[in-house]
This record gives C-alpha cells, structure tokens and sequence, in this order.
C-alpha cells in the first residue's frame, strides 16, 4: 500500500467533536425512551424503567433529571413513590 491511498488519520480536534455528538445523540435516545414508556405507563418508577431499557439505574436517574429541567417531565406524589407525567 502506497501513501497516496493510506486513509488520511483524523485530527484529535475532530474525533473529540464525533465523540461529542455521538454522546448526545445516546442522551437524547435514552431521554426519548424513558418519556415513550412513561407515557404508556406513568406509574412505572425508575428501577423499572432502566430495566425495561436495559439501562443502568444511574443513566435513567441522570436523564429523568434532565427532563425534569426542560420540563419535559414532571413528577407526582414522593420521591421514592411518586409517577411521572
């Protein structure tokens, strides 16, 4: 193989950005599905919901606090047994 037709390599710069978008991308994915399966079921609690997309608790926790942020998401009742809407 001769230089003319090696790949060129991506400036670091570059990778970092694709990294960054391809991380939104998933947060918007997991923010996407936890808003699907509570609309279907408002009274499911986060335990449920990491499992029903096979999501570490901690993920879904981060994202449902997001949406709480944006007001995309807004919870009822206690902390520990409340629903979302």
């Amino acid at each position: 193989m001769d230089i003319a037709t090696m790949p060129k390599r991506k400036s670091p710069s570059s990778l970092t950005s694709e990294i960054a978008s391809l991380e939104a991308d998933k947060a918007a994915r997991t923010s996407q599905k936890i808003r699907a399966l509570l609309q279907q079921q408002p009274k499911m609690i986060l335990t449920e919901v990491a499992q029903a997309i096979r999501c570490s608790l901690r993920k879904v926790d981060h994202a449902s606090a997001k949406l709480q942020q944006e007001n995309k998401l807004r919870y009822r009742g206690p902390k520990k047994c409340g629903n979302g809407q």
